[in-house]
């Protein structure tokens, strides 16, 4: 998104804003919660809204002595929405 495209139905600026605030947990295992701050027809909120809350968990597969794979697991949800999702992903 770029500076200015996110306007109202009435064509004022929305001023979309998104925190996150991030918990480790574990060295392997962090918390998260993020939020909306004010009305964003991008983030489909009225005010402050929290959009992002879940669990991420990392692990590295080890194949042999020089590789390893680090993969990841997040369990979330928006309670704004109330829907829920799984990511799995590997970083390289």
């Amino acid at each position: 998104m770029l500076y200015g495209a996110d306007k109202k139905t009435n064509g004022n600026q929305a001023f979309s804003t998104y925190v996150e605030l991030g918990l480790p947990i574990t060295s392997n295992v962090k918390a998260f919660l993020g939020a909306s701050l004010f009305d964003s027809p991008n983030y489909y909120n009225n005010g402050f809204s929290v959009i992002n809350l879940g669990l991420k968990v990392s692990k590295e597969i080890k194949f042999s002595d020089s590789f390893s794979l680090p993969v990841y697991g997040i369990v979330g949800a928006n309670p704004q929405s109330e829907k829920a999702f799984f990511v799995a992903g590997i970083t390289l």
